[in-house]
């Protein structure tokens, strides 16, 4: 069985990950995962699973819960009494600021003298022609840096929390480097004061320049600005969601003894009546029992055509009626509408999504305890072969500075950091770093039809007629007075074609038909089959032409004069001019190929057929829902990404292992979206995946460099070399170890080099580089 559960306390990935972590321990919890966004936790479980054990196993790990059981209840646990986020954001801000003061001072004093910037008396005096440090310098400092750590101190939280719950992660790395630079600093502080208490100058001179409270503090404040980001995403799509929520109308229009009467969609019950007239949204899921209505569902369904409901006809929850009055039986309300299951999706899948472990974290897993064996292993060898307790704690702590974590944790960061910024400028927006990671290891790409493949818009592709320009001139005119999106299509095709506007002497519009209308004495017909047939029209003349665009999936629309036929056009909604280029670069690497539409099969088959997809990857007539069915089905055979634009896409976004959203598409599905392309051009898909291979080999190079470094230069500092007279003091340490991360900085800075377009001329064709270099 699944239970959800309501968690409070949670604020980054280190903390969500804590939580799955010790549910998974509790007796009787197969599986367990977190949507950090919703503070929701899903747990898949035997139904003698106590959640007083779960209860217990997240409190001891600093945070609490509540189980959900009802919608009542999902309502009130998601107005959490904590902090909300954007106040957290503004606190995240001051922190950060302040941080950055403290990190500038401590420097400044630090290092400032170096480079001859002037240095108060009290802090500074001069001994044999060089400066030296007052106590009152190296307290004030490390006063200073206490402040900063107490600001920052979440990281010591989670990442010690981590630690000893069993599962260290990237916090816990970023608290190990701060805490090696502080305990050193603060022993160096220690045996300074001991040297000017006692006069020696020797140790003085020693420790004077290892007061390294700057990088304690330094390290806190550039994973802070991360973490900052990151919440500032977080509550972009919470508000999202909570946007498409309002989406739903809250009233209705429901027909009781022949009287309508306004009330809140909370009072209808499955059997009621509603009205629905022109430019409202339908409140419910129901049956056309009297009238007509043109639907537009693009929102739920994506096909580009508006439906025309008649009577037993199904229309669905926040639609929006573009023409018509109709009369709706109630037949699904509250959480079973199709909309509803939108958004509980939407809400869940966060937490369903199955977790990809960084590299690091999983490093860091076995690094971190090893490495504190390592230290407290010296420090006991040295003890037990007679050494002072200040040469042996010296070489301890030297273990831990020079395999301070700085180049493991900036490994992957820095790499990301300056890729995202490399794909910013080339129209791409990563949300997330796993995204860009874990990019490469996409074998199916999953794309929408409407809005994705094709532009979204209907078009006139073909007009037919032996008089053309009378043609045209009639269906302008005629269309001109109609708000029918193809009626906007026709008038679109013919705006700048300085076409001589006709008054009608008698004008209608008949709906799910067409338009009928006197012009002089002449009487014209212009509309759909239907129209045509009931009118006793003969059309047999295209009759061949018409029967193959019909099999194209184009919508036809007829011209009669006088009982005569004229002539037709036919409409579409057109490829993308860079869908085709995009998916035949994608099968050349290797990738799978699949569409998903809500439009009728003809038209996903030509579609498919135009951008040489495999038949049986082709879906049509497919719900939101079902969308997200499908990518679950395909994520068995390996990692899927969904490519869409529009609200109904939003659930298949959220399922995707990797959702990317479109230029021009909803605020919806661009804030469900892992990675949004910010311009209209298909093919930055090719430069992500492109950056994404080149990313994750830099990330590799630099996690390279930072296990050899460590496993070099660690035993050295232990004192492996001691008996040849070489060893590490702890200021050497720390120079390896700032070396160590600025080699892996400057190896990630190689990225920028991809801000030029990869492209290679072959012949008249432009293909793009897809080797890892």
């Amino acid at each position: 069985m699944i239970r959800k559960y309501n968690v409070e306390g949670m604020h980054c990935a280190a903390c969500s990950s804590s939580v799955e972590t010790v549910t998974k321990r509790v007796k009787g919890v197969k599986k367990a995962s977190v949507s950090l966004l919703q503070k929701l936790l899903l747990v898949e479980c035997s139904e003698k699973t106590n959640d007083e054990d779960i209860f217990n196993a997240i409190k001891k790990a600093g945070f609490s819960a509540t189980r959900i059981d009802s919608d009542k209840e999902i309502k009130n646990q998601n107005q959490p009494k904590e902090i909300d986020g954007k106040k957290r954001e503004k606190i995240l801000i001051i922190k950060m600021i302040a941080t950055l003061v403290i990190t500038l001072v401590i420097m400044y004093f630090s290092m400032g003298h170096m480079i001859k910037l002037p240095q108060p008396h009290v802090f500074m005096y001069m001994v044999d022609g060089k400066m030296q440090a007052t106590s009152i310098l190296m307290l004030f400092l490390f006063i200073l840096t206490i402040i900063g750590i107490y600001l920052n101190k979440q990281f010591y939280i989670n990442g010690y929390r981590a630690l000893f719950l069993g599962h260290p992660n990237m916090d816990t790395l970023v608290a190990l480097g701060s805490s090696a630079s502080l305990i050193y600093g603060t022993f160096s502080l220690f045996m300074l004061l001991a040297g000017i208490e006692h006069n020696n100058q020797e140790l003085i001179n020693t420790y004077s320049q290892n007061l390294y409270f700057d990088s304690a503090v330094m390290i806190l404040l550039f994973v802070s600005f991360g973490k900052f980001l990151e919440e500032k995403s977080k509550n972009r799509t919470t508000e999202a969601i909570e946007s498409l929520k309002k989406l739903a109308p809250q009233k209705a229009n429901r027909l009781v003894d022949g009287k309508i009467e306004e009330v809140d969609i909370d009072q209808l019950r499955i059997g009621d009546i509603v009205v629905v007239k022109t430019g409202e949204s339908v409140p419910i899921d129901g049956e056309v029992i009297e009238g007509f209505c043109s639907i537009d569902e693009s929102m739920l369904t994506g096909e580009s055509y508006p439906k025309d409901k008649e009577i037993h006809d199904k229309c669905m929850q926040a639609t929006i009626c573009l023409d018509g009055t109709a009369k709706i039986k109630v037949e699904k309300i509250g959480k079973e509408t199709i909309f509803s299951q939108i958004i509980d999706t939407l809400t869940t899948t966060g937490a369903t999504k199955a977790p990809i472990a960084r590299i690091a974290d999983t490093i860091a897993k076995y690094f971190v305890p090893i490495v504190c064996g390592i230290s407290l292993v010296t420090l006991i060898i040295w003890l037990s072969l007679g050494k002072t307790f200040d040469f042996a704690l010296s070489n301890a702590i030297a273990v831990l500075v020079i395999s301070c974590p700085c180049a493991l944790g900036l490994a992957t960061p820095v790499a990301i950091t300056v890729s995202t910024g490399v794909l910013a400028k080339k129209g791409v927006l990563i949300k997330d770093a796993k995204d860009l990671e874990y990019f490469k290891d996409i074998n199916t790409f999953v794309f929408d039809k409407t809005g994705t493949l094709t532009n979204g818009n209907l078009e006139v592709t073909e007009e037919k007629a032996d008089q053309l320009e009378e043609f045209k001139t009639l269906i302008y005119n005629l269309e001109l007075g109609n708000n029918h999106p193809l009626a906007k299509a026709i008038v679109n095709k013919h705006k700048d074609e300085n076409i001589k506007l006709v008054n009608f002497a008698e004008y209608t519009i008949i709906k799910g038909r067409g338009v009928v209308a006197k012009l002089n004495e002449d009487t014209l017909i212009l509309g759909n089959e239907k129209l045509i047939e009931e009118n006793g029209l003969d059309i047999s003349k295209n009759k061949d032409e018409i029967k193959r665009y019909q099999e194209e999936g184009k919508t036809i629309v007829y011209l009669a004069k006088n009982n005569q036929y004229l002539g037709f056009c036919a409409l579409a909604d057109t490829i993308n001019e860079s869908a085709k280029q995009c998916i035949e670069e994608l099968q050349k690497q290797g990738k799978r190929i699949v569409m998903i539409s809500g439009d009728n099969e003809i038209v996903a088959k030509k579609i498919g057929k135009d951008l040489n997809i495999n038949s049986n990857d082709i879906y049509a007539n497919v719900l939101p829902v079902e969308k997200a069915t499908i990518i679950e089905k395909l994520q068995k055979e390996g990692k899927v990404a969904f490519v869409g634009d529009g609200i109904n896409d939003s659930v298949a976004l959220k399922q995707a292992d990797i959702g990317i959203s479109v230029s021009g598409g909803s605020s919806i599905a661009q804030d469900s979206s892992d990675i949004v392309l910010m311009n209209p051009s298909l093919k930055s898909i090719l430069d992500t995946l492109m950056v994404s291979k080149k990313t994750v080999l830099n990330i590799k190079e630099n996690l390279f460099w930072a296990l050899i470094y460590n496993t070099l230069c660690i035993p050295i500092a232990a004192g492996v070399l001691y008996p040849i007279n070489f060893l590490f003091n702890p200021m050497i340490g720390a120079a390896c170890m700032s070396v160590s991360s600025i080699f892996v900085v400057l190896n990630a800075l190689r990225l920028n080099l991809l801000n030029k377009k990869e492209k290679t001329q072959n012949g008249k064709n432009c293909s793009y580089r897809h080797d890892v270099q």
